[in-house]
């Protein structure tokens, strides 16, 4: 059964990563530690990933043509980082004795253009630097070596390309490192402006602001998915604004000093400031005719309206 879970995700007091998605996109995955929701995956993406695990099943038929024996097929390991941060792991299996080559399995799907283009350009083609960071966690978990398949989906012999690989791309201490970044980012609630490294499929693409990224091959089905999520954004945004002025206001009225120090040593302060504007009606009532300096502005608004199936859904809780 697959997990459903994010990409990052909480359980009690840890932290835990998922190896397939540690290498991705810096900013997806600070964004999902600061609590974005992921969005479901696209009927279309989720096609392609079916393919994966149908070309997955054959590469292991292959293997075992080949000698191969195959055992411990998705078990979990648990690399800590830190006390609180954990980085799961799910390799394919581990190759067994009088195997070929031993070493924790990991099996990659490609169509044909990917295919030919990992042959121009190795493990910096497209989405294989992200999975060195994969192959590193499995490899450093299980203390094996790495056994990694390609599996050409688009070819009738579905060919095999096998590699050993003996020494992990990256460290444990630079795991670690990658990880704290990503909780840095997101304790200091400031996500970067762009992302650094392609993701297939983004689970928070509405954080894109190319409009050109979301509007490609736009159809129902993401039209759909994009109104959802405006109107639920729109609801948690009244939401946490009520949360914040009534926070405010409390502490106003709790608070006698102008600045106080907790003893956890979170700092409270208020401050005041002037701002002082053109009042229309006292130049009006002067005698100014101000139409001659006033400059238009047109906006647009946007309204989206729920079907009553969905509209009677209550609006996602802050979290």
């Amino acid at each position: 059964m697959g997990d459903d879970r994010a990409n990052v995700y909480t359980d009690g007091d840890l932290t835990i990563y998922r190896a397939s998605s540690f290498g991705g996109c810096t900013r997806q995955l600070a964004a999902l530690r600061m609590g974005y929701e992921p969005a479901p995956t696209p009927a279309s993406s989720q096609a392609i990933f079916d393919a994966g695990s149908e070309a997955e099943d054959k590469a292991i038929v292959r293997l075992i043509k080949m000698g191969y024996r195959i055992g411990l097929r998705q078990k979990e390991y648990d690399l800590k980082l830190t006390n609180r941060i954990i980085l799961r792991v799910h390799p394919d299996g581990e190759t067994l004795v009088n195997s070929p080559h031993l070493g924790v399995l990991e099996i990659k799907s490609q169509n044909q253009d990917a295919w030919d283009d990992f042959d121009r350009k190795g493990w910096e083609s497209r989405l294989w630097p992200k999975y060195k960071w994969q192959v590193s966690a499995e490899m450093i978990a299980s203390g094996k070596q790495g056994v990694v398949v390609r599996i050409n989906r688009d070819d009738e012999d579905c060919a095999l390309d096998v590699m050993v690989i003996e020494k992990p791309f990256h460290s444990l201490a630079d795991l670690r490192r990658r990880a704290l970044t990503i909780e840095q980012i997101a304790y200091k609630g400031s996500l970067p402006d762009a992302c650094d490294r392609p993701s297939f499929p983004c689970p928070v693409y509405r954080l894109h602001t190319d409009t050109l990224d979301l509007a490609v091959g736009i159809n129902d089905e993401n039209i759909d998915q994009l109104a959802v999520e405006y109107d639920k954004a729109r609801g948690m945004v009244k939401r946490w604004e009520g949360i914040r002025d009534t926070a405010r206001r409390a502490l106003r009225l709790g608070i006698v000093d102008e600045k106080i120090k907790t003893r956890s040593g979170i700092v409270v302060s208020f401050s005041q400031s002037v701002s002082k504007r053109l009042s229309q009606k006292k130049l009006t009532d002067a005698g100014i005719d101000i139409t001659g300096y006033m400059d238009e502005t047109i906006t647009e608004r946007i309204d989206v309206r729920m079907p009553k199936e969905v509209d009677d859904v209550a609006p996602a809780e802050p979290t």
